[in-house]
């Protein structure tokens, strides 16, 4: 017997229902695991001038230095929400960053303009790595052809 092929592609409302139940019900320890995951893919990037140490106050907090710049994110491990200063600044919300319920980790809200995907399929995610180390390298005062 074949299988009947389902009429409608429904990839985008099952995301859009998992992120409405989200805001509902967040699910605060997936939140806090994708950040700690998020925060061990930054330190592994510390090289080249790109510093990154845990704060020896706070294990939930990173300094990433660039050159004389510093920027602080730290993370509320009770939601997973991180934050960002900027040499010594008042911590504010991460801009730039949802969280994906469907695959329980932090991605772009923009799309990913970095890898080729096929033509007419809809570009994934921009990578939270990725958004987090732009935004702190902007942030510290460096253009990307600075860097």
């Amino acid at each position: 017997m074949s299988e009947k092929r389902p009429i409608y592609e429904s990839d985008e409302a099952v995301y859009l229902v998992e992120r409405a139940h989200d805001q509902l019900y967040p699910d605060t320890r997936g939140r806090v695991l994708a950040t700690e995951a998020l925060f061990e893919a930054l330190l592994s990037l510390d090289r080249n001038g790109f510093r990154v140490n845990v704060d020896e106050h706070r294990d939930t907090a990173l300094y990433i230095l660039i050159g004389s710049n510093k920027v602080k994110l730290a993370h509320n491990q009770r939601d997973g929400q991180i934050t960002m200063s900027i040499r010594s600044g008042p911590e504010v919300p991460f801009p730039g960053l949802v969280y994906n319920p469907t695959q329980k980790k932090w991605e772009g809200e923009e799309p990913d303009r970095f890898h080729a995907y096929k033509p007419g399929e809809k570009p994934p995610a921009r990578s939270a790595l990725a958004v987090v180390v732009d935004t702190v390298v902007k942030g510290a005062g460096y253009k990307p052809a600075d860097w």
